[in-house]
């Protein structure tokens, strides 16, 4: 590589080093509220990221809610504002660099139109979980909707990468299942797909659900991913989980959380993203 190329590796690396480390505070909801920053004044909106020394300021009939670098949230309203301060040194830069970028993907994906539902087959067969999405292996258990009460049913579960091809039967009506003992086991990190088949006993006609892919979250990542979140706020961890595919976790994370926060636009992406269209028609009623 010629020092030409060097150099000019090193001022974008700079460059783009300096603008992770000015990602202070985001903005997560806004109305009626302007950003101070460099001497320019805008309007306050979902996505805005914010850096030390900008100050938000909300009419007294206005607000916004800031997601911080240390993962604490912040409301300013009627009529007060905030400025924004450096966090301390114990706050990890670049994670916060990471969840600030996925939650403003959110509010850009939250633009364009969501998936449409997909037309489903007679059996009505429809994959819960896990569906599309990164999960933890204690939680992997197979769940579904729909489905006939005396039709046989078989799970199918395979990953090209892998050559792996397993699949088996269950009882007539059920809604869940595990894998049998004895099955092969998962891999970390290798994705697999899965559906579930029901046979009418009496004409052998066979319906499938959609075809969703899954894949095993690995010890080590599992306990560096609780390690870095421990101890922030429900928003902030579940727009990390959703940077890593764990999209189960991140959705639990929003829905059982305290943060006094409207978590539509977060659900609506982290559903597409899913292609949980079921999912998305329920939000929107």
């Amino acid at each position: 590589m010629s020092r030409h190329w060097c150099w000019i590796i090193m001022i974008v690396s700079a460059i783009f080093g300096d603008c992770l480390q000015a990602q202070d505070a985001i903005v997560i909801e806004a109305v009626s509220a302007r950003i101070h920053s460099s001497g320019l004044k805008k309007l306050a909106a979902p996505g805005n990221q914010l850096k030390v020394g900008d100050r938000v300021v909300a009419a007294e009939t206005g607000k916004a809610v800031l997601l911080l670098q240390n993962g604490r949230m912040k409301t300013v309203s009627k009529g007060a504002s905030y400025t924004i301060v450096a966090a301390g040194k114990s706050v990890d830069g670049k994670l916060a660099a990471r969840v600030f970028g996925t939650i403003a993907e959110v509010f850009e994906a939250a633009k364009k139109p969501v998936v449409k539902a997909a037309v489903r087959g007679a059996s009505d067969l429809y994959v819960n979980f896990p569906r599309n999405s990164v999960v933890d292996p204690a939680d992997l258990v197979f769940r579904w909707a729909g489905g006939g009460r005396t039709s046989e049913l078989k799970v199918s579960i395979k990953s090209p990468s892998k050559k792996f091809h397993y699949s088996f039967k269950i009882e007539a009506g059920s809604r869940s299942c595990k894998m049998p003992e004895g099955s092969p086991p998962f891999e970390a990190g290798v994705r697999y797909y899965w559906k579930v088949v029901e046979v009418d006993p009496l004409d052998g006609s066979a319906n499938e659900s959609d075809l969703c892919w899954f894949e095993i979250l690995s010890d080590s990542d599992q306990a560096r991913i609780e390690k870095e979140l421990s101890g922030q706020s429900h928003y902030f961890r579940s727009a990390y989980l959703m940077s890593q595919a764990l999209y189960h976790d991140a959705v639990d994370e929003l829905t059982t959380g305290t943060d006094d926060i409207n978590d539509t636009v977060f659900l609506k992406v982290i559903y597409a993203r899913m292609k949980d269209t079921e999912a998305l028609k329920a939000l929107q009623k």
